[in-house]
């Protein structure tokens, strides 16, 4: 009898079949590209800011003047994903009218800069950054139907502030960055302006 029940479960088991496959498991999300740093890195960008002038009286020029418009060249060393240091230099001019006469005043800045960035890989760049140098206002002031009037000045500036870039591709990224700049000119109060630009990177040498 056991032999004869363990035959019928047999045949029971045959005539049934194998057991039904399970579903496959759906795949795992895929991952963000993981885009390391290049050691090099070529950044022009294009800023505005306040004209860097005291502002100090309705007197001084600078009441007259609109938002100055420039560019910058910055080159940056970046040794490790997470500081850079290089050499950089911007110019901007601001224009406006005063008593009726065209009014302008050229900035021309070069220095050194450091960044420090949070982020070793990925798609986003924070940084910090700090800038110092040497930086040179010049205003003119050109009166219809007479000789026009420039006056120079020169002295120590300085730059901090912060961004963030976009890595677009391993060898290009966008960003944005802000900063408050001071110039500090010959027997003149401190000069200080709040500035913004946006910037394109080119990213060059072997990743990191």
């Amino acid at each position: 009898m056991a032999g004869l029940f363990l035959a019928s479960v047999g045949l029971a088991a045959a005539l049934a079949g194998p057991p039904p496959l399970r579903d496959d498991e759906p795949l795992p999300w895929p991952r963000a590209p993981e885009l390391a740093r290049s050691p090099v890195e070529l950044l022009p960008a294009f800023r505005v800011s306040l004209p860097l002038c005291t502002g100090a009286s309705v007197r001084d020029p600078c009441a007259a003047l609109g938002p100055a418009l420039g560019g910058e060249l910055a080159t940056l060393y970046r040794p490790t994903p997470y500081f850079a240091f290089g050499a950089s230099a911007s110019y901007s001019v601001a224009r406006g009218s005063l008593s009726g006469a065209p009014l302008a005043a050229k900035t021309l800045a070069l220095g050194v800069s450091a960044r420090v960035y949070l982020l070793e890989s990925g798609e986003l760049d924070p940084y910090l950054e700090a800038l110092l140098g040497w930086g040179s206002l010049t205003t003119t002031l050109a009166p219809p139907g007479g000789p026009g009037h420039d006056d120079s000045a020169f002295g120590p500036l300085g730059r901090t502030g912060g961004g963030i870039d976009w890595m677009v591709s391993p060898r290009l990224k966008l960003g944005a960055t802000a900063g408050l700049a001071v110039l500090l000119l010959e027997q003149r109060p401190v000069s200080t302006s709040l500035t913004a630009g946006l910037e394109v990177g080119v990213l060059l040498g072997d990743s990191l």
